[in-house]
């Protein structure tokens, strides 16, 4: 989304030049703006969508629901199935390290020429959430042997939850669970950010006129 035209007041020879300084080191506008960017991609995560891009639920369609990919990862690691493996929602936040990765002290705020700041994260699978893509994940002998306890446990247990785990007695005939991943979009210009990066840009031209103007009045109460 692009920002819209920022309207600045009209300056005098004088104002001309101290705009000119201005653009020489434009360095904590950039650094604002990059911050306003942050905390929208930050903010994404907790409402589930960004801006009007609503994000969707795990495996939309799928009943009885569970998250395939999440169940085998936990089998990759031990027989405990998260709970939050059987709710379609929060999405992107298991293990928080996604938006953990777009923190103030880190490299998520980049600078890059004299005019340019762009939020990202470093983590290798982010482009994929970003805008949609593919996984693969292997079934290998431990998650196997450890979701055939899982489901050993479940076919006992009965319930509404016992039945959601033993749907995934598909993954046994797999080598490799293909996962196609729905775009998350978690980074990009809202409107709401625009509105704060055009407020920034317009108070960070404008401030120096500001203070000569409260100056100036300043010497003017003096005088009187």
């Amino acid at each position: 989304m692009p920002i819209r035209d920022t309207k600045i007041k009209k300056q005098g020879e004088g104002g001309i030049v101290r705009l000119r300084k201005k653009l020489r080191n434009p360095d904590k506008l950039l650094e604002k703006v990059g911050k306003i960017l942050l905390r929208t991609s930050r903010k994404a995560f907790r409402e589930q969508k960004l801006g009007t891009i609503l994000w969707e639920p795990r495996y939309p369609g799928r009943e009885p629901f569970i998250n395939v990919a999440g169940v085998v990862q936990d089998m990759s690691k031990g027989t405990t199935v998260k709970n939050n493996r059987f709710r379609r929602r929060p999405a992107l936040i298991d293990s928080k390290t996604l938006r953990e990765s777009l923190d103030f002290d880190g490299q998520a705020i980049n600078k890059r020429g004299s005019f340019t700041v762009e939020v990202r994260s470093d983590i290798e699978y982010a482009p994929a959430h970003q805008q949609g893509g593919g996984s693969t994940q292997s079934i290998s002998k431990t998650v196997r042997e450890n979701l055939n306890k899982v489901l050993k446990r479940a076919r006992r247990a009965k319930g509404a939850r016992a039945r959601k785990l033993e749907s995934l007695g598909f993954l046994f005939q797999l080598e490799d669970l293909e996962t196609s991943i729905n775009a998350r979009p978690f980074l990009g210009i809202t409107e709401e950010a625009s509105r704060k990066i055009n407020k920034e840009i317009k108070k960070f031209y404008e401030e120096d006129e500001v203070l000569r103007q409260k100056e100036k009045l300043r010497g003017k109460r003096k005088r009187t």
